[in-house]
C-alpha cells in the first residue's frame, strides 16, 4: 500500500520549517539510539546516526532563532551556505544571547528562569561533544575526521547517557521560542529586542 512519504509540507521560513523537521529527526534519532543500545552495535550506524543527532540539534536551535531573525527581517542568514550553517557552537552562542535577551526583556516566572537554565547547561553539554566529534558534520556526512585523539578514546560515547541527555534536552529544546509566541508585546518592548537582535546577528 502506498503511503505519503511526507505527513507535512512546510515552505520555505515558516514558522514550521525548523521545529517540524527538527522533530522528525529527533523522532528517527531516538528510534535509531534505542536500537543501536539494544543490540549493542552503535558502531555500525555511528556516522549516520551522529548526523541525524547533531542535524536535530541545529534545527532545534534554528527553531528558536526564528522568530528573532524574522522580526529582524533577516530570517534568510539561517540558511545561508557557509562554515557558520552547520557550526552548533556558533548557533548555540547565538541562542544563549538571545535568552539572556528573551529573560530581561519579557515577564518570565523566576522558576522559569531556573528551569530554562538547566536545560541550557545540558544543552550545552549536547553541543559540546556533538561539536567535538563533528564540527561542521564533515564527518558524519563524509567521514573528515576532526583532530581526535583516537589512543585517548576521544571518539568513543557512552550510548546509555548520551542518550538520555540527547532525550532529555530535545523534550524542552522549543522552550525559548514557545516562551516567546505566548507574550504580547508593546510595541516598545518589541522595538527593544529588535534592537539587541539585530546587534546580535550584526555581531556574528
Amino acid at each position: 500500500m502506498l503511503r505519503p512519504l511526507f505527513a507535512t509540507f512546510s515552505p520555505p521560513h515558516s514558522s514550521l520549517k525548523y521545529s517540524s523537521l527538527c522533530i522528525e529527526y529527533r523522532r528517527a534519532s531516538e528510534i535509531l539510539i534505542s536500537k543501536a543500545i539494544s543490540n549493542n552495535n552503535v558502531d555500525t550506524i555511528g556516522h549516520a546516526l551522529l548526523f541525524l543527532i547533531r542535524h536535530s540539534v541545529e534545527l532545534g536551535l534554528k527553531a528558536n532563532l526564528e522568530p528573532f531573525y524574522a522580526m529582524a527581517g533577516k530570517v534568510e542568514l539561517l540558511d545561508i551556505d557557509d562554515i557558520k550553517e552547520h557550526s552548533l557552537s556558533y548557533y548555540f552562542d547565538i541562542f544563549q544571547s538571545i535568552v539572556q535577551v528573551a529573560e530581561k526583556n519579557l515577564a518570565i516566572s523566576p522558576d522559569l528562569i531556573k528551569g530554562r537554565r538547566e536545560i541550557m547547561a545540558d544543552l550545552k553539554l549536547l553541543v559540546g561533544i556533538c561539536h567535538k566529534l563533528d564540527p561542521s558534520s564533515h564527518m558524519s556526512r563524509y567521514g573528515q575526521y576532526p583532530p581526535l585523539d583516537f589512543s585517548k578514546n576521544e571518539h568513543q560515547i557512552d550510548f546509555t547517557s548520551f542518550g538520555k541527555l540527547y532525550s532529555d534536552v530535545m523534550t524542552d529544546i522549543f522552550i525559548v521560542v514557545d516562551t516567546y509566541k505566548a507574550q504580547s508585546l508593546t510595541p516598545d518592548e518589541e522595538a527593544t529586542i529588535l534592537d539587541e537582535i539585530n546587534k546580535l546577528i550584526s555581531d556574528n
